[in-house]
C-alpha cells in the first residue's frame, strides 16, 4: 500500500511538471561598462525585454524590444588619467534562445543587419552550489545558488535565484539544472536578468525547434568564421 502511494505521488509530480506551461517576461539590465566600473549612460541603461515560454521540458526566449543600436560606456587610461567614453554599435534585430531539456539541445538564433546566424550546441550542464540565502523576487520566495559559467569562452561568476514552488527545471538563456525555476540570474555584477509577470497554467503548449535561413554552426565554428 505504501509503495503504491509513493508511486502515485511520483506520477502526480511528474504529470504536474510535464503538463504545465509557463509564460513570462524577462528583463535584462546592464549594470556597468565593458571592462570597467564606469556609470552607464541613460541609453545604455535601457533594459532588453524578452518573452519566455516553457512547456514539456522545452523553452523559447525571444527578444521583443528592438533597439537596433546600443551604447556602451568604458574608460580609456592615458598618462595616469582616466577618460570616460561611449561607443555606439549595431545589435541584433531579433534574438531567440531555445532549450530542449529532454534532448539536451541549446540553440541561439539571431539576425543582425539582415544576416541570420544559428548556433547549436549541447545544453550546458552547471555545477551548482546551493546556498542558504533567500530573497523575494517578483513576489516569489527564492533560494540562492552559485556557479561559474565557462561556456562559450566565458569566465563569469553566476548567482541564480530559484523558486522551489515552481517545480520547473528552467531559466533564462542556457541556465537550468536547479530544484526549481530560476527567477533571476546575476552575471559578474555586470548583468542582471529577472523574470516578471509569470503566468503558470495547465495548458500543453507545443514548442517547435526554431529555424532561420542560416545553417547550424557550433560555437567553435561560429567563432572561427567570425574571426576570419
Amino acid at each position: 500500500m505504501k509503495k503504491n502511494l509513493l508511486l502515485l505521488i511520483a506520477f502526480l509530480l511528474t504529470s504536474f511538471c510535464y503538463s504545465q506551461t509557463l509564460k513570462a517576461i524577462l528583463i535584462s539590465k546592464s549594470l556597468k561598462g565593458v571592462g570597467d566600473h564606469t556609470e552607464l549612460s541613460e541609453r545604455a541603461k535601457k533594459p532588453k525585454i524578452y518573452s519566455y515560454l516553457y512547456s514539456n521540458k522545452k523553452s523559447i526566449q525571444k527578444l521583443i524590444s528592438d533597439e537596433r543600436t546600443t551604447v556602451d560606456t568604458a574608460s580609456i587610461h592615458k598618462d595616469d588619467h582616466a577618460f570616460q567614453t561611449t561607443r555606439t554599435y549595431k545589435t541584433a534585430s531579433s534574438v531567440t534562445y531555445f532549450k530542449n531539456e529532454e534532448s539536451k539541445i541549446y540553440k541561439v538564433l539571431y539576425t543582425k543587419e539582415s544576416n541570420d546566424v544559428t548556433i547549436k550546441e549541447p545544453l550546458p550542464k552547471f555545477n551548482w552550489k546551493l546556498e542558504s540565502e533567500n530573497q523575494i523576487i517578483s513576489g516569489y520566495n527564492c533560494k540562492k545558488a552559485t556557479t561559474t559559467n565557462t561556456y562559450f569562452n566565458s569566465n563569469q561568476k553566476v548567482i541564480a535565484w530559484y523558486c522551489e514552488d515552481i517545480p520547473i527545471d528552467g531559466g533564462p538563456t542556457h541556465y537550468s539544472g536547479l530544484p526549481g525555476f530560476i527567477m533571476q540570474i546575476e552575471l559578474d555584477d555586470s548583468v542582471i536578468e529577472t523574470f516578471e509577470k509569470l503566468k503558470v497554467s495547465k495548458e500543453n503548449t507545443s514548442i517547435e525547434e526554431p529555424k532561420n535561413n542560416a545553417a547550424d554552426l557550433s560555437y567553435k565554428e561560429f567563432s572561427a568564421q567570425k574571426n576570419r
